[in-house]
């Protein structure tokens, strides 16, 4: 075994962790443990769940440029700032089950996520204020809510949805 060890540093002052391959505190107040790492495990950042959030959080970004750009104002709207950061604190706040999933941005600056099977899909529709409105069903029974910030919406009812055929 060598010498390398996975230092996991927690900043007391924001509750973070992180990895580090050497021994330096680079100036953190706690360090809270030490592991070593075998030779033969693969230590392996991001992770596949950190790279298919930020693989999202990317296609989205690029469809709200590209909606933005097409915004004539009159027939086409793009989405507005209330509803891209609503769009992305709801992408960051979905549970790691919950990353499979389309974006659609509609003329009229609505931007939705779609889960599951075109046929069934359980639809998440951010308005231009921000607010999240939902349909789903599960186990034939319907999901849905209007008007909530991405701080109130139970992103459990997603899971549920995703998980039901498992």
């Amino acid at each position: 075994m060598s010498n390398n060890y996975c230092l996991r540093e927690r900043i007391e002052d924001h509750g973070a962790w992180m990895r580090d391959e050497s021994l330096h505190f680079h100036g953190l107040r706690h360090a809270d443990s030490f592991e070593p790492i075998a030779e033969d495990r693969a230590y392996d950042p991001p992770g596949r769940t950190y790279s298919k959030r930020m693989s999202q959080l990317s296609s989205f970004r690029t469809r709200l440029a590209y909606a933005r750009e097409a915004a004539d104002g009159d027939e086409i709207i793009g989405p507005t700032d209330a509803a891209a950061a609503s769009a992305e604190a709801f992408i960051n706040n979905l549970p790691d089950a919950c990353l499979d999933f389309r974006i659609g941005i509609s003329h009229d600056g609505e931007i939705n996520f779609f889960f599951g099977p075109s046929t069934t899909p359980f639809q998440i529709l951010i308005d231009p204020n921000g607010g999240i409105s939902h349909y789903g069903k599960v186990g034939g029974k319907e999901l849905f809510g209007s008007d909530q910030s991405p701080s109130e919406f139970d992103y459990f009812k997603v899971l549920r949805f995703v998980e039901r055929k498992k």
